[in-house]
């Protein structure tokens, strides 16, 4: 299992400790944020990538063996009474205890990045994005929620699909152009945003292996951050653009100096598809 160090703010952090009822508690927890290299010394320059934490979708100290839970849509809940509600295609699942399950259809969204509202037949549910607790268990949401419905304003924590919608990232790339130069590249983006890249030679010499982290920028563009090579300090970057079924990058960031790369960028192709022969 890929480790990064957790980047939390000091408001998240006392949160978090409220949570816990002894030292070093372990939790499970979902959350938001992005990718920057690991400090020089301290804690974080043990890891290839520090986790900025920007916001917390569900923290708690209960049964916190969860990783391998399947995904769940976007949801929200409350106490008293007790209530909850899902998505569920264009409709949102309303659950009262002791009462029939309710379909409500979603007439229409506004998608904000701190507030969400659904305008729903006769009323609508608001999200907006603020550390919630729940009254009755030991965990954390980031979102509080107001649902209204029927005539009732219903009060409670929320949280969002626990999905990474950027994992189409996630493959196993190939420059054949470098073959004739002697060497062969293999870019690696793993599921848990962690890198590789290997260039192999054709020589017999030993391959080098670089490693680090990447994350999506903009849909048509990705970020790979090389921090460690051959176990040793790096800090390198490309920015790739993907152009149908390839990659490319025409610029490197080595320490503070950008760099042209040679023969007009370096251009990647899924491994599925150069093994194929396309």
């Amino acid at each position: 299992d890929k480790q990064y160090w957790l980047q939390l703010s000091p408001q998240q952090i006392q949160r978090a400790i409220k949570l816990g009822n002894e030292p070093y508690q372990t939790m499970y927890g979902e959350v938001i944020g992005h990718l920057n290299p690991p400090g020089i010394d301290g804690f974080s320059a043990d890891f290839d990538a520090n986790f900025v934490v920007e916001q917390v979708n569900f923290l708690t100290t209960e049964n916190p063996n969860r990783c391998s839970q399947p995904q769940k849509p976007t949801r929200v809940f409350g106490n008293e009474p007790s209530w909850a509600a899902s998505f569920e295609a264009n409709a949102l699942k309303f659950q009262q205890m002791g009462k029939t399950t309710e379909m409500l259809s979603i007439q229409s969204s506004q998608l904000q990045p701190r507030q969400r509202t659904y305008r729903l037949d006769d009323g609508e549910l608001r999200m907006t994005e603020n550390l919630c607790s729940d009254t009755m268990s030991d965990s954390l949401y980031g979102w509080k929620a107001t649902l209204k419905h029927d005539g009732n304003t219903y009060q409670g924590c929320g949280m969002a699909a626990n999905v990474d919608a950027t994992l189409s990232w996630a493959n196993t790339y190939v420059a054949t152009s470098t073959q004739s130069q002697g060497f062969e590249v293999q870019m690696t983006l793993n599921p848990d945003h962690s890198a590789t890249t290997r260039y192999s030679y054709s020589n017999g010499q030993d391959p080098l292996v670089e490693r680090g982290f990447w994350q999506q920028l903009s849909p048509s563009q990705v970020q790979v951050v090389m921090t460690h090579h051959q176990q040793q300090r790096l800090m390198s970057e490309r920015l790739f653009t993907r152009e149908g079924n390839q990659l490319k990058a025409t610029k490197e960031k080595v320490g503070s100096m950008v760099y042209p790369i040679a023969d007009g960028g370096l251009v990647l192709y899924p491994a599925t598809i150069r093994d194929a022969g396309v």
